[in-house]
């Protein structure tokens, strides 16, 4: 696999024994990491950290790579999939920190307190640092997720073009009550 330079039209570097085809990409803040999901035939997938400034693994792990997100502070990374379960994991160790439901797409708030994820069993918010559920709604055909500037809102996108927007309340339990839509 090689990055490249839009720019300039050359190869930057190579990305060496990445194998299998690439599903999904997420770049760390300060731009020094990129998380890559790859796919493989031969059911090896994985997820891979490497550095943007010479291609170098920096970390590689055996798990469903559908989804990523870095934390607003680069020191997290959401990885995971829609089969097998997802997971908030330490970005320069790999560890396992919180074990969350399956989800498709996942987005942090700008503050990095809260997590947001998408599934074929709905929308669903999380606090990032304990996984306690925030926020539920239960609903099948979510294509896009994002939160807000001001991290009480949640942008919703579903198939058939309608964009909700959320607003986010303080809740007590994981329900369609911690939230009303606008």
């Amino acid at each position: 696999m090689q990055i490249w330079d839009t720019d300039g039209g050359r190869a930057l570097f190579r990305i060496k024994n990445a194998g299998g085809h690439v599903n999904s990409l997420a770049l760390s803040p300060d731009g020094k990491r990129l998380a890559m999901g790859l796919d493989s035939e031969f059911d090896k997938s994985r997820v891979q950290i490497v550095s943007t400034a010479d291609g170098k693994v920096l970390l590689s792990i055996a798990e469903e790579p559908k989804v990523f997100a870095f934390s607003p502070d680069g020191k997290h990374v959401v990885v995971g999939g829609w089969r097998t379960g997802s997971t908030i994991r330490d970005a320069a160790s790999g560890k396992n920190l919180l074990s969350l439901d399956a989800m498709e797409r996942a987005t942090y708030s700008r503050d990095g307190k809260l997590l947001a994820g998408t599934s074929a069993k709905g929308v669903a918010v999380w606090e990032s640092d304990t996984g306690r559920k925030r926020f539920q709604w239960i609903q099948i055909g979510w294509r896009g997720i994002a939160f807000a500037p001001d991290g009480r809102h949640l942008l919703i996108g579903n198939a058939d073009g309608t964009v909700y927007v959320v607003r986010l309340r303080e809740a007590t339990a994981a329900s369609s009550a911690g939230a009303a839509k606008q």
